[in-house]
């Protein structure tokens, strides 16, 4: 006979029990499912912005090295323009002083055209015996070999001395000159040496001048160097009331070695005016001359001009003083009375 259960209920809760502890592992598995993939999920999506971030990251130092390198070129950019606008402005001012300080070239329509040259002292006829306002003492300086004999002797003989020899200390001529319907001067021209063995003898000569023609040799750079030599020497000396630049061998076209517009502006520089020449061809001779004439000449008119000025200046600051002086003896006098 088989064995029956003496409590069935006792067994039927014991199956129960068995069933919701099975139950709740279930559910506690399935929670731990459901939180094991929520962090998955969650590790995922960080793991997605973490991606997403750096490549935020690498986007943003991207454009930032683009916008530095832009940045960079708008700055170079800005300067090139600047730089632009500053050569146009600085080439814009040198136009400008070029123009205010006037012509550095001595044009052809020169106000000196109007003066005469009445005698020239070849040494075989005297000077004309007129009472002379002015003496102007002119000198003709720089290096041996530039032509400044040869530019003496087309000025006063009129013929070209194709080989001359080296002037041994100094010589001059003698020329007279109309400035204006009254007004007349002698004009002495000395012509120096340039070697370097007689620069003591010339520089003792200098304080004796009153104007100065530099003369360079149009096809020897080297000569035109030394210009600033002598430019110091004279200003060691004296302070020259006028100086002309003077390139001579203009003829020599093909032999040319000086650049005409680094000339002009060595002479805007130095205030110089500036004029090329030639002894051989006779070009600009005369006109240079009388050039340097005329513009002595105006030195002098300004300087009495100012003179005459500065006089009447004074002499109404002490008129004005005595009329004060009256007045002030006037008042007393009147005081008193009363």
């Amino acid at each position: 006979m088989n064995e029956v259960d003496e409590n069935p209920d006792v067994n039927n809760n014991d199956l129960k029990n068995e069933n919701k502890e099975i139950n709740s592992d279930n559910i506690e598995d399935n929670n731990n499912n459901t939180i094991d993939k929520k962090e998955k999920e969650n590790e995922n999506k960080n793991d997605s912005d973490n991606v997403n971030e750096d490549k935020n990251n690498d986007q943003k130092d991207k454009n930032d090295i683009t916008n530095k390198d832009e940045n960079k070129d708008n700055i170079e950019e800005k300067e090139k323009n600047n730089n632009e606008n500053n050569n146009i402005d600085n080439s814009k001012e040198k136009k400008k002083n070029f123009t205010r300080r006037g012509s550095i070239e001595v044009p052809n329509n020169s106000p000196s055209s109007s003066i005469k040259i009445i005698k020239k002292d070849k040494g075989s006829e005297a000077l004309p015996n007129i009472s002379y306002d002015h003496i102007f003492k002119v000198a003709l300086i720089g290096d041996s070999g530039t032509g400044k004999t040869a530019i003496l002797i087309r000025f006063i003989e009129d013929y070209f001395l194709e080989d001359t020899k080296s002037t041994i200390g100094v010589d001059f001529k003698i020329v007279s000159l109309q400035l204006d319907s009254k007004t007349y001067a002698k004009m002495q021209i000395w012509d120096t040496c340039g070697s370097e063995r007689f620069k003591s003898l010339t520089s003792s000569f200098i304080k004796t001048c009153s104007a100065f023609i530099l003369v360079f040799d149009l096809t020897r750079p080297s000569s035109f160097q030394s210009i600033e030599n002598w430019i110091k020497t004279i200003r060691e000396n004296i302070s020259p009331k006028f100086m002309i630049l003077i390139g001579n061998k203009s003829d020599l076209i093909e032999q040319r070695a000086v650049n005409k517009n680094f000339i002009l502006e060595y002479c805007q520089k130095h205030f110089f005016n500036y004029m090329e020449i030639s002894a051989k061809t006779n070009n600009n001779i005369e006109r240079m001359f009388k050039e340097v004439a005329y513009q002595l000449y105006m030195n002098i008119k300004k300087n009495e001009k100012d003179k005459n000025l500065k006089s009447v200046n004074t002499g109404g600051s002490f008129t004005n003083i005595q009329m004060n002086l009256n007045n002030e003896n006037n008042q007393n006098k009147k005081g008193c009375c009363n």
